[in-house]
């Protein structure tokens, strides 16, 4: 695994609640709850903070859902 990769796995499992998994064609899947944050390609290169801002984007929005799901208000 690159660097790259290891940057954004640490960064991305360190919000709560995000667990990884392997994905299928060798990618690294990181979840929240039911929905996929994103995934991320083992070989090949990736830019690291766009990767970083659309799954924080994507984990903001799974938050919300999941929030309103539980009938919590704010």
């Amino acid at each position: 695994m690159s660097k790259f990769a290891e940057k954004i796995e640490e960064e991305v499992t360190s919000w709560e609640g995000v667990t990884k998994r392997r994905g299928k064609f060798g990618t690294i899947e990181f979840r929240l709850g039911r929905y996929v944050l994103g995934k991320l390609p083992l070989a090949g290169l990736v830019d690291e903070r766009t990767i970083i801002q659309r799954m924080r984007d994507a984990y903001e929005r799974a938050q919300d859902r999941l929030d309103r799901g539980a009938g919590v208000t704010v």
